[in-house]
């Protein structure tokens, strides 16, 4: 099966190669449903491992050795945070989902994390969860650590208070990086499911920044690693994560808030995002590192 995107609609990764395909050096943990993901809710029940799986392939699949896909960071130290899966069963309730992503935030920010990439959310209406969410999530802006997450897929626009429930994407915390999805033209992606049409959330002030979720990557199936078509704003994430990556393996003195605006100001512009997210644009690899290496140190 082959995919093609519209002229001009890519993020420059090939390119970006021949600067830097990453470094070992560079610590990035991703928060989410680990292996064999206890659900959060009942300690017998767990689900199969799916989720996190592919964010890992798209940001550090090992490259160039003739196996499988090809990450944006060939070399990249990953740090699995298990914080159980993003959904349970209908009509029932995470109780303690705030804050084992609390406990995740600080263990990566206090054992060497430059960017944590959480691709899920938290829904708590308790005013003292969120803020102990909010907390960590200042903890690691205060330690300079970049939180990359995703804007959600419910095709609502985030900058309306009454659309913006979920954290950490609605808190306003210089370090966080909201992501939404593209589709292969361009556009803000939409798709059918079984009993409902989502796709990417947006916002002109809250969406920083796009990226393709549709992605091939890793994925284990019955215990066997296996490789599919991944999509949703939770995959775009990881490729933003990436392309951070990259510029920490060359400038690895970057603060968060300094990786923040080279990815912003580097994204590659498209008129179906102008207006809709605030850099009207998809991340580009390569432009970012040519914006980071013009920069002194």
């Amino acid at each position: 099966m082959e995919y093609s995107t519209k002229a001009g609609v890519d993020h420059n990764i090939t390119r970006a190669w021949s600067i830097t395909t990453g470094s070992k050096k560079v610590v990035v943990a991703v928060m989410d449903d680990g292996f064999n993901a206890f659900d959060g809710m009942d300690a017998e029940r767990i689900q199969p491992y799916s989720h996190g799986i592919p964010a890992l392939g798209i940001i550090g699949a090992k490259g160039n050795n003739g196996i499988g896909v090809a990450g944006i960071n060939w070399n990249i130290s990953m740090m699995l945070l298990k914080i159980g899966a993003q959904g349970v069963k209908r009509g029932e309730y995470d109780r303690s989902r705030a804050q084992r992503a609390v406990k995740a935030i600080h263990y990566a920010v206090d054992n060497g994390a430059r960017v944590i990439n959480w691709s899920g959310f938290v829904d708590d209406p308790r005013p003292d969860q969120i803020a102990s969410l909010r907390h960590a999530v200042e903890y690691a802006d205060a330690h300079g650590v970049l939180l990359v997450v995703a804007a959600g897929n419910s095709m609502d626009n985030l900058d309306n208070p009454e659309k913006c429930r979920t954290y950490p994407a609605c808190f306003d915390t210089g370090n966080l990086l909201v992501v939404g999805e593209v589709n292969f033209a361009g556009d803000l992606d939409a798709f059918s499911g079984r009993d409902r049409i989502s796709g990417s959330n947006y916002g002109a002030r809250r969406v920083h920044i796009a990226a393709i979720g549709r992605n091939f990557t890793t994925d284990v199936r019955n215990g066997v690693g296996v490789y599919r078509l991944a999509g949703g704003t939770s995959n775009a994430v990881p490729v933003v994560t990436g392309v951070a990556g990259l510029l920490l393996s060359m400038r690895p003195a970057l603060t968060a808030i300094e990786l923040k605006n080279i990815l912003i100001q580097s994204a590659k512009k498209l008129p179906g995002l102008e207006g809709r997210i605030a850099s009207g644009g998809i991340v580009d690899a390569y432009a970012a590192l040519r914006l980071a290496l013009s920069r002194k140190e």
